[in-house]
């Protein structure tokens, strides 16, 4: 119920924003990700609760920012382990979200966004290879969770801007911490 409000509450702001002229804008983005995935969903035989992994998130959001300095926006997102020679276990998590945010503008040269959507998420995991004797095990799961972000912008000139955005998120796998870095470019 939470999360059909929360679409539903993105859909009224934007719907009642429409009548304001705003200006489109897309943000590609790259990050450094915390993953705590719950033993459940790994393949790991040990007695730890959890499993840490640091993965590279890489996404692309793009929306509309109106005039009463709400924002919707839709956001792809796609973490994955390094691992190079794909030796070890691989967990990934691929995202789609739908994000309303409003800006505080705090003076001309930065920008506080808050952030609050809903994440439909596929995790996918794969064993590694090494001192494995049989066949590699996969697993795939998927959900929808509410989802929150903070950004930080600092306005470059009128159509540009440097983005820092931190979110930390629960998950049926476990939790994710995650700080990026992107341009949002506006038109």
């Amino acid at each position: 119920m939470r999360k059909f409000l929360t679409v539903i509450g993105c859909c009224a702001v934007s719907y009642s924003s429409l009548a304001s002229n705003g200006s489109f804008f897309v943000t590609p983005q790259v990050g450094d990700v915390n993953t705590k995935i719950k033993m459940e969903y790994t393949f790991e035989n040990n007695d730890n609760p959890q499993l840490s992994s640091d993965n590279i998130e890489v996404g692309v959001s793009a929306g509309y920012q109106f005039n009463s300095d709400f924002s919707i926006e839709a956001v792809l997102l796609r973490n994955d382990t390094a691992d190079v020679f794909e030796m070890g276990d691989t967990y990934n998590i691929d995202q789609k979200q739908l994000m309303l945010g409003y800006t505080f503008k705090v003076n001309q040269h930065f920008q506080i966004v808050p952030k609050i959507g809903i994440s439909y998420w596929e995790f996918d995991g794969k064993e590694g290879s090494f001192l494995n004797p049989g066949p590699e095990e996969e697993s795939h799961f998927s959900g929808s969770e509410l989802v929150w972000k903070l950004a930080f912008e600092i306005p470059i000139n009128n159509l540009i801007q440097l983005q820092l955005t931190y979110s930390d998120n629960n998950y049926d796998f476990g939790k994710a911490q995650t700080t990026s870095f992107g341009v949002k470019f506006e038109f």
